[in-house]
C-alpha cells in the first residue's frame, strides 16, 4: 500500500524533528490522516497553505495530513522541511 509507505515517511519525519505525532503508529489502526503536534496550529497551516501544502486543523488535532497514494515520497519530504522551516522560525 503506497499511502502507508508515505505515512511513513512524514512519521519518521515527524521523529527526526521532535513533532509528536497524535495518531496511532500502527498502520492499521489508523484512517489515511495523520495528526502532528504543533503550536499554533492554525498559523501553521495557513503558512503551509500559502507555500501550496494542502494541511488541515481542527480543534485539538494539530495539523491534520493526509498522504494519498498519488503523493510523492518527494512531496512528504517537501511538507516535512516546509513545516521544520516554519517550526523553527
Amino acid at each position: 500500500m503506497q499511502h502507508r509507505r508515505r505515512e511513513k515517511v512524514v512519521i519518521a519525519g515527524a521523529d527526526a524533528g521532535g513533532i509528536s505525532v497524535k495518531t496511532p503508529r500502527v498502520g492499521e489502526e489508523r484512517s489515511g490522516l495523520l495528526c502532528l503536534e504543533v503550536e499554533n496550529p492554525s498559523t501553521v497551516v495557513s503558512a503551509l497553505r500559502e507555500r501550496g501544502i494542502d494541511v488541515d486543523t481542527r480543534l485539538g488535532t494539530g495539523i491534520r495530513i493526509s498522504p494519498h497514494p498519488l503523493n510523492t515520497e518527494d512531496e512528504c519530504d517537501l511538507f516535512y522541511n516546509e513545516l521544520l522551516s516554519l517550526l523553527r522560525r
